[in-house]
């Protein structure tokens, strides 16, 4: 499955094949960059449902 992604009301939820490693570096790249320089969205939730992940972020 490739990832895809729907976007909502200020929120991006991508699914398919997001992996824990992907959602750790995103999170420790939000914590350790100026967001006033670099564009790091904001990690809300990462959960796995019937075999697909979904990782849910502001846009």
């Amino acid at each position: 499955m490739t990832n895809r992604v729907v976007i909502q009301d200020g929120v991006a939820i991508k699914y398919g094949q997001v992996t824990r490693q992907e959602v750790d570096n995103q999170r420790r790249a939000y914590q350790i960059f100026d967001t006033n320089i670099v564009r790091v969205p904001f990690i809300y939730r990462y959960f796995t449902s019937e075999g697909t992940d979904y990782l849910a972020m502001e846009l």
